[in-house]
């Protein structure tokens, strides 16, 4: 409840540091989702993380391009940002493992 006030607040003073700190975290929770599918593959199979890649890619893009804009009247910059602070890190994942 704090953390909305404090995000509410920083949005009306500060907008651009708003979106600079969802990115943070966008970022921060793409890559909490990348380690857990990656121990997902190591407990179970290679490809568990090209699985949950392929689902948070479908989810993201229909989220920040379709849904957001539709519903919250969303900037297509702000969905931008968003959509490359979650699918940034897999790619970047990817290129290092060689997969890409």
């Amino acid at each position: 409840m704090l953390d909305s006030f404090l995000l509410t607040r920083l949005k009306k003073t500060n907008y651009p540091l708003y979106v600079l700190w969802r990115a943070i975290l966008h970022v921060a929770s793409s890559l909490v989702l990348l380690f857990v599918s990656h121990l997902v593959a190591l407990e179970y199979g290679y490809n568990a993380p090209a699985y949950v890649f392929a689902a948070l890619l479908i989810f993201i893009t229909y989220l920040e391009f379709y849904l957001h804009p539709k519903l919250y009247h969303q900037k297509l910059s702000k969905g931008i940002i968003d959509w490359l602070s979650w699918i940034l890190p897999f790619i970047l994942y990817f290129l290092f493992l060689g997969i890409l």
